[in-house]
């Protein structure tokens, strides 16, 4: 393993794709951890997978990374009414302290934006989390947890990452955060459906805007939009 690798808990959603894509930008050394948990509808699991695995594809095909991608998968039992809301956090960042405990990175990432549940909460479960992890690792030190996006709106995701260049715009449309998916497809209804909408929109809009200054100068146009979930 590389000194002071990284683990991303990362879903394969908005936020923690754009960290993700970031760590790839500045060449920091990262291994991904995705929480699987089986009380959550099994056609969201499917498609969280399908989107990780083409979005690794397309980062490993794009960029020439001096450091492997590690993709790991943390299963957890049935835990009626955990893993959604308030409750997704603590979870998720006890699974992933087990899989930092025994494998030693340098830190422990996660995805979370401002405006998330978990964003006015964040320094209680910090609390928390730290006091449990030394209790159970019998060990009088923590992991270093990591929000770079902590300060950023979905909105502002989008401007800064997914727009950047054809590998991040490709990747945007393949990102799921459907949280009940009818028949493989977005409901359109759930939270996580209405949240990411306005993003989505100004991802187009923004792309569509550069295509229009592109053709006005003459240019051929090198931006598109394709490929988003429910086209």
């Amino acid at each position: 393993m590389i000194e002071k690798k990284k683990l991303l808990v990362w879903s394969g959603g908005m936020d923690s794709t754009a960290v993700l894509l970031n760590f790839c930008h500045s060449n920091t050394p990262v291994d991904t951890l995705y929480i699987n948990q089986s009380n959550v509808d099994e056609g969201k699991r499917e498609q969280e997978k399908k989107s990780r695995e083409v979005i690794l594809k397309a980062i490993r095909e794009t960029w020439k990374l001096e450091w492997k991608i590690n993709d790991y998968e943390v299963c957890i039992g049935d835990i009626s009414g955990m893993g959604v809301g308030l409750s997704q956090p603590a979870l998720w960042m006890f699974a992933s302290a087990i899989f930092f405990n025994i494998h030693k990175y340098e830190s422990i990432v996660f995805g979370y934006v401002r405006g998330d549940d978990f964003w006015h909460r964040k320094h209680e479960f910090l609390n928390a989390f730290n006091y449990t992890f030394m209790l159970y690792s019998g060990r009088n030190v923590i992991p270093h947890v990591e929000f770079p996006l902590e300060w950023d709106t979905k909105e502002e995701i989008v401007s800064n990452v997914y727009v950047n260049n054809s590998v991040t715009r490709e990747v945007f449309g393949k990102i799921w955060t459907c949280e009940e998916p009818e028949e493989g497809k977005e409901c359109g209804k759930c939270k996580p459906c209405l949240s990411i909408k306005p993003a989505r929109e100004l991802f187009a809009q923004t792309i569509e805007d550069r295509i229009q200054d592109q053709t006005k100068e003459g240019q051929q146009p090198t931006t598109e939009v394709r490929g988003l979930p429910g086209d």
